[in-house]
C-alpha cells in the first residue's frame, strides 16, 4: 500500500480532452493546473505519456526532457496542446524524425510556429488522455542528461530527439537500435540503483495513476 501511495504522488498533470478542450483530470475538481505545478518548480526530468484511441490500449511514452524548471516547461507544452496553430506558410515541407530514425509526421515549414508547437499540435490531435510524470528530480546537469537519455531509450519515447534532429529517415532495424542503445549506455554514468528506479517507472501500470472510472 505504501508503494501505491508513493506512485500516486509521482504524476504531475493528468489531462483529458472534452469537446476539443484539455481539462485537468483529478479526483479533486477544484485543483487547477497552476496549483498542481507549483511543487514542481525544480530541476529534473519529466516524461509525457498518452493513449492513442482510448482506455483499452497501452500508454505510450511520447516525450522525455531534462529541464531546470519542470513546472515552467510543462506549462509551455500544455499551452501548445491546441487543435489549430497560427501560421505563416512557406513553400517547403519538413519531416519530424525522432531519435530512433523514424519519420513521425510531415509538416509545412512556417516562419512560425516552432517544431515544438507542431509536435504538440500533432499529439493533441492523436492522443487522449495524456499524463505528464516526474521521472526524476536532479540538480546536477550532467546527470539530468544521462537520466533523460536512459529513460527515453528504455521507453523508446516516440517523439524524443536528442540534440540536433535527423533530417532523413534512417530505417533502423530493432537490432540496429539495440546496438545504438548499447553504445549510448556505455557513456551514461548512472548509479545502478537509479537505473533500477527508472526501469521500474517504465514498467509501472499507468492506469493505476489515471483511473478513468473512479476519478
Amino acid at each position: 500500500m505504501e508503494k501505491e501511495k508513493i506512485l500516486q504522488e509521482e504524476y504531475i498533470i493528468k489531462l483529458k480532452k472534452n469537446g476539443g478542450v484539455w481539462d485537468l483530470f483529478e479526483k479533486k475538481p477544484d485543483e487547477n493546473v497552476q496549483k498542481k505545478l507549483e511543487k514542481y518548480k525544480k530541476k529534473g526530468v519529466w516524461a509525457l505519456f498518452g493513449k492513442k484511441f482510448g482506455e483499452n490500449v497501452p500508454w505510450i511514452c511520447l516525450q522525455v526532457a531534462k529541464t531546470t524548471n519542470i513546472a515552467d516547461e510543462i506549462k509551455k507544452d500544455i499551452n501548445c496542446l491546441k487543435p489549430s496553430i497560427d501560421k505563416k506558410i512557406k513553400e517547403n515541407k519538413k519531416n519530424y524524425v525522432n531519435q530512433f530514425g523514424n519519420i513521425m509526421f510531415e509538416y509545412n515549414d512556417y516562419e512560425y510556429p516552432s517544431s515544438r508547437e507542431h509536435l504538440y499540435n500533432k499529439i493533441a490531435c492523436e492522443y487522449n488522455p495524456l499524463m505528464f510524470i516526474c521521472v526524476f528530480e536532479e540538480d546536477n546537469s550532467a546527470k539530468r542528461l544521462d537520466i533523460e537519455k536512459y529513460f527515453a531509450w528504455r521507453a523508446r519515447a516516440l517523439y524524443w530527439r536528442n540534440g540536433g534532429p535527423y533530417k532523413k529517415e534512417k530505417n533502423y532495424s530493432e537490432d540496429d537500435l539495440n546496438k545504438i542503445q548499447e553504445d549510448t549506455f556505455m557513456d551514461i554514468k548512472l548509479d545502478e540503483k537509479i537505473k533500477e528506479k527508472l526501469d521500474e517507472k517504465i514498467k509501472e501500470n499507468l492506469d493505476s495513476w489515471f483511473d478513468l472510472n473512479n476519478s
